[in-house]
Formats: C-alpha cells, sequence, structure tokens
C-alpha cells in the first residue's frame, strides 16, 4: 500500500516517466508446457529501462 502511495505521489508531481530496472533484485520467472507437463525457467540477468507516458498513463 506504501508503494501505490508513493506511486501516486510521484505521478501526481510530474517526478516519475523513467526508472531503470535494479537487475540485482530482479528475475524473470515463467511456467511453460513441453509434451504437457509444466516446465518452469527462469531469467536472472535481466535489464532495462521502465518509462511511463504520462499521456497514456493506461496503455
Amino acid at each position: 500500500m506504501k508503494k501505490l502511495i508513493l506511486l501516486t505521489a510521484l505521478l501526481a508531481t510530474g517526478l516519475a516517466q523513467a526508472a531503470p530496472i535494479n537487475s540485482a533484485q530482479s528475475h524473470i520467472g515463467f511456467t511453460m508446457k513441453q509434451l504437457n507437463v509444466p516446465v518452469d525457467g527462469s531469467f536472472k540477468n535481466v535489464s532495462g529501462t521502465v518509462t511511463l507516458d504520462l499521456k497514456k498513463p493506461i496503455a
């Protein structure tokens, strides 16, 4: 809940427009089916930037 309030406050002031992904604390996990058997996988090295378009916040 605190994160939501902080995000709302940043959006209201226009400060939250782009943020880098912290690769030390991030990972991507997924589950797929191979021969109808669930197989888990993940990516540990993630990098990128999250960008927020204030003109289209829902998109």
